[in-house]
């Protein structure tokens, strides 16, 4: 009797052992998916975060080149005034000067 009482038991151990190996290889396989996917969004965050740094380092150059053209204007604005009317002195130069500095301030 011994014998027969054994079988059951060892046919569950047997089930038992392929049921738990399954699952630690479906789990696996999921952590492995899993690791891949994370590892494409990653790069997709990479390269997202590469136009942007584009992106600002274009718009910083747009303002320099604004600022610089302002402060030109602003320079051949107080020229024709000093020419059209000496004794008015607007000294536009340093306004749009000592506004860009604020603004860069802030």
């Amino acid at each position: 009797m011994n014998e027969v009482e054994s079988i059951p038991f060892e046919v569950f151990l047997i089930i038992l052992g392929v049921s738990i190996a399954s699952s630690l290889g479906a789990l696996i396989n999921w952590l492995r998916k899993r690791k891949n996917r994370l590892c494409e969004i990653h790069k997709e965050l990479q390269a997202y975060q590469k136009e942007v740094k584009e992106d600002i380092d274009d718009l910083k150059k747009q303002s320099w080149r604004i600022q610089k053209t302002l402060l030109i204007m602003a320079q051949i604005m107080d020229d024709t005034l000093e020419k059209t009317h000496p004794d008015l002195r607007a000294d536009l130069e340093t306004i749009a000067q000592e506004l860009l500095e604020h603004t860069h301030d802030n």
